[in-house]
């Protein structure tokens, strides 16, 4: 089968789409801040990596995958040579070519995400709407007004006919692509609502309410009209929850806050199974691992970390050259976008670059 695309989206709201790619990315579809952080300074030169020796090493199954300064442009990148065998993995990326650049939308992309066939990207923006592309021509396929007020994230559902959008309003919408409509909305929290994560039938929300509440949403494609979610978990902060993430089995939330800390929670008894203070900045996003072995996070303070969260010590850190905004894991690699607007990808298990590329023209 073709593989889906990647859709890399920074906050100056530029999108870089590797056109094939193993597994279709969303960079801020599950750890999205849906308002802007205060700008940073740069951090100071790298120092030498630290890597803690005693960690427990990463089971080898888990290491491979089972799959304002805003603006508005669209950019769709894409290897010169689909054919290639090795097309979708990391070792492409140096061979990454722009393919078309596109406006989309009035004001500020905030999030983004690829269908499951890779034959279209889904597009939120802080001027309310969500926008559905054909991935190929860049066709308009769909447009709708969502909210009064700006959207923050997306998560696509199984089969690319509905979408999770998450707003400042403090409600998760439904999204059907087939009515071009919203058919459900959820008064989740009582702030604006940030990030989102859905995993076999488990909804995570984060807020500036200071929460993150697990919610039971399970979705069949069948269905035109999805069951309204149940609440299953609440789980208190300290301070506004910045981006969250279910691991591969939903039973894990992590969450970042604006203080710098992560914690990672026990779904079933809404317990902190392991929580440090990773930054001294406010925590820019967090990843979990496919097979949920490491979590991965990012900071204003210009650190990447990698812990273990279930041995509860952290594996690697490593001072990056900007402030990076988003991650994800591919292919035993980390691909993060940074505040000058460049994609980084490094060595997961090494935090060594692999390559950069310059895609958007600010944060």
């Amino acid at each position: 089968p073709q593989s889906p695309a990647v859709a890399l989206v920074s906050v100056d709201g530029v999108v870089c789409s590797n056109g094939d790619t193993t597994q279709g990315l969303a960079t801020t579809s599950s750890s999205t801040v849906s308002q802007p952080l205060t700008p940073h300074s740069h951090p100071p030169p790298s120092p030498p990596l630290h890597i803690n020796s005693n960690a427990p090493p990463l089971p080898a199954a888990a290491q491979t995958p089972p799959t304002n300064r805003y603006d508005e442009w669209i950019h769709i990148d894409a290897p010169p040579d689909s054919r290639s065998p090795a097309k979708g993995s990391c070792r492409d990326t140096k061979c990454l070519t722009l393919k078309h650049i596109d406006k989309v939308h009035k004001e500020a992309v905030s999030a983004v995400g690829v269908s499951h066939d890779s034959k279209s990207y889904f597009s939120v923006s802080n001027d309310k709407t969500i926008k559905v592309h054909t991935l190929e021509d860049n066709q308009l396929l769909r447009s709708s007004n969502i909210s009064n007020l700006p959207l923050s994230s997306l998560v696509i559902l199984p089969g690319s006919t509905a979408v999770l959008i998450g707003s400042w309003d403090n409600n998760v919408y439904t999204y059907s692509t087939e009515y071009a409509a919203v058919v459900n909305a959820e008064y989740c929290h009582h702030s604006s609502v940030t990030s989102l994560s859905w995993r076999h039938g488990t909804m995570a929300t984060g807020s500036w309410d200071s929460t993150v509440k697990v919610w039971t949403l399970p979705y069949d494609p069948s269905c035109h009209k999805p069951e309204p979610a149940e609440l299953q978990s609440e789980l208190d902060h300290d301070n506004e929850v910045s981006c969250i993430d279910l691991d591969c089995d939903a039973l894990r939330v992590a969450s970042g806050t604006v203080d710098g800390y992560v914690t990672v929670w026990s779904i079933g008894d809404e317990e902190r199974e392991y929580e440090l203070q990773a930054h001294n900045d406010g925590v820019t996003a967090l990843r979990f691992s496919p097979g949920g072995g490491r979590l991965c996070t990012c900071g204003g303070d210009g650190i990447v970390r990698v812990v273990d969260p279930t041995a509860k010590v952290e594996v690697i850190s490593k001072r990056a050259p900007e402030i990076l905004q988003c991650v994800v894991w591919m292919d035993g690699h980390l691909v993060m976008g940074g505040e000058s607007g460049d994609i980084h990808v490094w060595e997961a298990e090494t935090l060594c670059e692999v390559s950069r590329h310059k895609a958007h023209s600010g944060l």
